[in-house]
């Protein structure tokens, strides 16, 4: 099976590469929100896209499945 295609992926990747995803707490940044609450919605699945575990305790979401979740909320604001 593709690792892309689970949950979360062991994967290892050198440093430039990660520049691709956003930690739990760039991602929480994002949001306004805790690296513990972006790591429980995690769990509770209220992301619809994959996330990514590179060790034992380190993990991210790709920036390019971020960006469209973000842009798809917005347009959805927007329409209301």
């Amino acid at each position: 099976m593709n690792a892309l295609a689970t949950k979360t992926s062991k994967i290892k990747l050198s440093s430039h590469i990660r520049k691709l995803f956003y930690s739990p707490k760039e991602f929480g940044r994002i949001l306004g929100k805790s690296e513990k609450t972006i790591l429980r919605w995690d769990e509770r699945g209220d992301f619809p896209f994959p996330r990514y575990d590179f060790g034992e305790r380190s993990s991210g979401w790709l920036i390019s499945d971020v960006e469209k979740w973000l842009n798809s909320r917005a347009s959805k604001k927007d329409k209301t």
